[in-house]
């Protein structure tokens, strides 16, 4: 055997970065989701199987009709109101004022992301369903992370794989690297927004679950004495509801969520529901 072939079937192999060290089964840039469909339903299907027949208290969004003020004040002897037909596209700005106005109360109380879904409300009604970025939102990424102390956090469990297996002598990765992290952060818990606290800070409502998660290590940087790596989180999630979320009593009971529904899935409305990303870079570093 050639003593080249010889010395590199003995040398292990190493890793080299950027590298992908976690990705969801469920994808980016998923535009065929299902809570990603808008302007696909009937105003009869809405209102038969979907039970969306008190969607607003301003307007009927099926006959673009303003509904009449509290009849409580009106004499009896008097005839209620005529109902004053509007065009499609008041009918629309008036359900999202509506939305807006339902927005804070209970789910974005208090804190610094409190208004992010006034934004999100903003880019459903005039994004045309382009990608929705805020720095707010890569804030609280950040400190999702870095405020967890469970041991399910990704980026400790990525940090007790690099402090497991990098080799001190060579100051070296394996190419095990990836399948290690994997295998780690998949027994573990990924970055969401579905703590008891989220219900209220606004983030509950903004964003909650995710869709799509990409997690890379990008660089490992080696002194004398330690190593330092860089963790850069990308995460996807979608600002739509599909049929699960609208049937489901515990979101239908709210009007903001009837009035969402209505305005992306109605097809006389058709606002296109849209992706929203979040990205962080995080520092790890451990002892050679």
């Amino acid at each position: 055997m050639d003593d080249r072939v010889a010395d590199t079937a003995l040398t292990p192999q190493v890793q080299h970065f950027p590298c992908v060290v976690y990705e969801t089964q469920k994808k980016m840039d998923d535009y065929q989701a299902p809570d990603m469909r808008y302007g696909d339903l009937s105003a009869h299907r809405l209102m038969t199987y979907y039970g969306l027949t008190d969607v607003s208290t301003l307007v009927d969004p099926y006959t673009l009709q303003q509904l009449p003020g509290n009849s409580v004040h009106v004499p009896i002897y008097q005839p209620l109101p005529k109902r004053v037909t509007l065009s499609r596209g008041e009918c629309i700005r008036r359900m999202f004022n509506e939305m807006r106005s339902l927005s804070h109360m209970p789910f974005s109380l208090y804190g610094p992301y409190r208004y992010v879904i006034n934004e999100m409300i903003d880019h459903l009604q005039n994004g045309h369903g382009q990608v929705f970025r805020s720095p707010l939102l890569n804030q609280a990424l950040r400190e999702q992370i870095t405020q967890d102390s469970s041991a399910d956090n990704t980026l400790t469990g990525i940090k007790g794989v690099l402090d497991a297996n990098v080799n001190k002598q060579n100051k070296t990765v394996p190419i095990s690297l990836k399948s290690m992290v994997k295998e780690k952060i998949s027994s573990g818990r990924l970055p969401k927004f579905n703590r008891f606290e989220d219900r209220a800070n606004g983030l509950g409502i903004t964003v909650h679950d995710t869709w799509a998660t990409h997690i890379t290590i990008t660089s490992v940087v080696f002194s004398a004495t330690n190593w330092k790596a860089s963790v850069h989180y990308r995460i996807q999630d979608h600002f739509g509801l599909d049929d699960d979320d609208i049937l489901n009593w515990e979101f239908r009971q709210w009007r903001f969520f009837r009035l969402w529904f209505v305005l992306q899935r109605y097809n006389a409305m058709a606002h296109r529901p849209f992706i929203t990303e979040m990205e962080t870079t995080m520092e790890i570093a451990g002892s050679l």
